[in-house]
């Protein structure tokens, strides 16, 4: 059972994710796709951070999908699957925020949207039920 501490810690690192991904639908709707990519990235980079707390591994200061998976991938094997798709959206934490980068395609950035939202969704099933439910673990 995990501690109430590490408990509310995950589910802060999960209402992040969550508000990352929202901008990034707003932001979509706006055309605005640079900035939607690195939300994508931040929406990620933060569910995984909520995996790495909630299994009480230190989180590291750093926006390498690809290194989170990696330590996720120490807990659960499970994460190595997901490398390349962290692999990939690291780039938008840095890159999509400059000049040089290059110009987005509208149907890139909507499958990129459907596959941080479905990245999220694994998250979640990957955690206990408490998290999406709300409820609150026994104090014991």
């Amino acid at each position: 059972m995990v501690d109430l501490a590490t408990f509310a810690l995950t589910r802060e690192w999960l209402q992040k994710a969550d508000e990352d991904l929202r901008a990034a639908k707003l932001l979509a709707v706006g055309c605005l796709f640079a900035p939607t990519l690195f939300h994508c990235q931040q929406a990620i980079e933060k569910g995984l951070k909520a995996t790495l707390c909630f299994h009480q591994v230190v989180v590291p200061k750093t926006h390498d999908l690809s290194y989170l998976c990696e330590l996720a991938a120490d807990i659960d094997p499970f994460w190595n699957e997901y490398k390349s798709v962290a692999e990939e959206f690291t780039s938008y934490g840095v890159e999509m925020r400059y000049p040089g980068a290059g110009s987005v395609a509208t149907g890139s950035v909507a499958s990129q949207l459907q596959a941080t939202e479905a990245f999220l969704q694994v998250i979640f099933q990957r955690l206990p039920a408490q998290f999406v439910e709300g409820s609150v673990p026994d104090a014991t």
